[in-house]
């Protein structure tokens, strides 16, 4: 998990697998910025190569924080984009966008 920061915009790239074992170094990592004063957390996964349950209910609370702030999804590779929209999370994550392919 790597993040950039800029202004009130976090950036958080995620590499390699999102399962029981390394789901809590990404949620440590959207914990600490789903609080004021970011705007926006943007998640690339376009890094991943699998996406777990555990990596699902991360991303769906990280949706969901006490915060209220936006977390998206702005890169996925084709399997993540698969899960998302199989658990229906795809478009939480998008603001009822598509979620993009890696450029």
């Amino acid at each position: 998990v790597l993040t950039a920061l800029r202004g009130p915009v976090a950036r958080v790239g995620v590499v390699g697998e999102v399962d029981d074992a390394t789901v809590d170094r990404l949620i440590d990592a959207l914990d600490g910025l789903c609080q004021a004063p970011m705007e926006r957390v943007e998640l690339d996964l376009s890094a991943v190569g699998y996406l777990g349950s555990a990596g699902v209910r991360a991303l769906a609370q990280a949706a969901d924080n006490p915060a209220g702030v936006p977390v998206r999804v702005v890169g996925a590779s084709e399997i993540v984009r698969r899960v998302l929209a199989l658990t229906g999370i795809d478009r939480l994550l998008t603001g009822g966008q598509p979620v993009s392919r890696p450029r």
